[in-house]
């Protein structure tokens, strides 16, 4: 656009005449009583409009007068200095009666020569536009006259001024610039809630909807809707204060012509600052078009910008890195989230076992105290065995594990024990007795190892070095040692756990059985028959329990007793 320049403002001699009387007239009937229709308002002749308003104003008032009353016909004519005040009579009387004195009139005329002073001294684009008409509209006294408009094929503008009452007794309120552009509002909108008490100014007994045309959009281009066409404002002031029209439950019709149907109504979002289509209805009665809004704004038509190949291959390309780093971002944070809960699992599991082992701690140290011990029995790399009393009353054996590899095979074996009910009458060291009657030895051992095989449980360890025993008079007693050993029937052998004494031909099924094992008793028959490689082949055990029982019933004792001798001589102890 280029810079518009200042208007040559022409400064009148006036008389009292009659013809000047009557231009007078004609021009505030022009400019102020009447509709001011102008053919060619594009935004230079819009801007020149004013221009020529104003010129035409000062010619009203800005004028140097001779009174003919004091002066002769042959007297040189006296001027008078130059006043806005030194006015002719009947403008001034109309003026006065329609608008309740010259202050508003002359208010109204500075408004206007600052609109022009504006407008002419900066470059004008079109953006500026919507605040030009908004800038007239409120700038111009409508008095009585109800309507004030600005038509062309460019820019058009109508207003309307509406005494209260009108509005309170209307049920809608219609606004029309041509047979195509045209409003209609409820005046609910003016009359219900705060909308108009809540904005009303205090003097101001009328109420000014007006609306606009301006054919392009004046608004900045707008990358998600194109707005091919007019842009229609629809505006409703009371006095000069603009009311906020907004959210309404009926809603507000605007007309905008006939338009191609693939286009939706729009208004400008000012906060936004582009085309949004929220709380619009787009309507189409055959090719004319309808928006149906809830708010009072600049409407228009448009379409959504479609993306170009370039741009949706584009977006595609980042919506595929957007999905990548979601993906990544998503199994970053899944293994964090992993690790975290993993931390937080070590940490309360490592917190019980502290826990429990504290407890057991405890228990063992209360266990300790409650034991003395008397002497060491036996020792060798791994554990020491010792003679103790427990609790003062009872003498007990304990194995002390030297090194700590035997810790989880003495718990092992305490854990049978408790299983098989064995109670800890006795001693529980490791003793051998002369062997005086070996065949009732053996008879007490096999019942045993049958009570075993019955809970289905494999020793793997009879050796003499397992059996303990105890005489009471005559009569010899044995107890079975060495559970740490022990497994379930049907347990994978451990090739590296098998004791020396074992057979060969013993361990070559794989797996340990209760049928049979391998143990030397001194009787041929028995650990001939005990030592087949066949496991059906082998002895059982309550066989061989009922063999030595008939042996031991058959035989006589050979043992002969030294009242002198301790009757318990130790071996080697494991």
């Amino acid at each position: 656009m280029r810079p518009l320049q200042w208007p040559k403002i022409y400064r009148a001699v006036g008389d009292r005449s009659s013809a000047h009387r009557r231009h007078s007239h004609d021009v505030l009937d022009n400019y102020i009583f009447g509709s001011i229709i102008i053919d060619d308002i594009s935004t230079t002749n819009f801007l020149n409009f004013i221009a020529n308003a104003s010129r035409d104003f000062f010619k009203l008032f800005y004028i140097s007068t001779s009174d003919p009353s004091t002066t002769s016909s042959s007297s040189t004519t006296s001027h008078s200095t130059s006043s806005l005040y030194n006015v002719i009579d009947r403008p001034f009387n109309i003026i006065d009666q329609l608008y309740g004195g010259v202050v508003q009139l002359i208010h109204f005329i500075i408004q206007l020569f600052n609109i022009i002073d504006q407008l002419f001294y900066f470059t004008v684009i079109e953006a500026e536009l919507p605040a030009l008409l908004t800038a007239v509209v409120t700038s111009i006294p409508m008095g009585n006259i109800s309507s004030f408009s600005i038509r062309s094929g460019n820019i058009s503008l109508v207003a309307l001024t509406l005494p209260l009452s009108s509005v309170y007794n209307a049920s809608s309120l219609s606004l029309q610039l041509d047979d195509d552009v045209s409003a209609s509002m409820p005046t609910a909108v003016m009359t219900t809630g705060d909308l108009i008490h809540g904005y009303r100014s205090f003097n101001c007994a009328q109420m000014l909807p007006w609306m606009s045309v301006i054919p392009l959009s004046p608004f900045p281009k707008d990358t998600a809707f194109s707005v091919p066409g007019r842009v229609v404002g629809v505006f409703l002031y009371d006095g000069a204060v603009e009311m906020d029209v907004s959210n309404l439950s009926h809603p507000i019709n605007i007309s905008i012509g006939s338009s191609p149907a693939n286009l939706t109504c729009l208004y400008w979002g000012e906060v936004e600052f582009g085309w949004k289509k929220q709380g619009c209805e787009t309507l189409y009665v055959s090719d004319r078009v309808t928006c149906q809004c809830n708010h009072l704004t600049n409407f228009t038509l448009g379409s959504p910008i479609l993306p170009t190949a370039q741009q949706a291959a584009a977006s595609s390309a980042v919506s595929k890195d957007s999905n990548k780093y979601t993906i990544i971002g998503a199994a970053v944070g899944g293994t964090f989230i992993s690790m975290v809960t993993l931390l937080v699992v070590l940490i309360i599991v490592r917190r019980k076992k502290y826990d429990e082992t504290s407890v057991l701690k405890e228990a063992k140290n209360d266990v300790f105290h409650l034991i003395e011990f008397d002497r060491l029995i036996n020792q060798n790399e791994r554990i020491e065995v010792w003679k103790g009393i427990y609790s003062d009353t009872t003498q007990v054996a304990v194995k002390k594990s030297i090194d700590g590899k035997m810790r989880s095979d003495l718990i092992r074996e305490a854990t049978v024990l408790k299983e098989c009910t064995t109670t800890l009458n006795g001693s529980m060291r490791m003793w051998w007795e002369w062997l005086p009657n070996l065949t009732w030895l053996a008879q007490q051992i096999a019942t045993g190892m049958q009570y075993l095989c019955e809970m289905k449980i494999v020793h793997t360890r009879l050796t003499p070095k397992k059996i303990l025993c105890r005489r009471e008079g005559d009569q010899f007693f044995t107890k079975l040692c060495g559970f740490y050993h022990c497994v379930p029937d049907g347990t994978k052998t451990n090739v590296e756990d098998v004791a020396l004494h074992t057979r060969i031909k013993m361990i070559q099924p794989g797996v340990e059985l209760i049928t049979g094992p391998e143990w030397m008793e001194h009787l041929t028959s028995i650990v001939v028959r005990c030592t087949k490689t066949d496991p059906e082949e082998r002895l059982q055990f309550s066989r061989i329990c009922r063999q030595l029982e008939e042996r031991t019933k058959a035989g006589e004792s050979f043992f002969q007793n030294d009242k002198n001798e301790d009757s318990y001589s130790i071996i080697d102890v494991i």
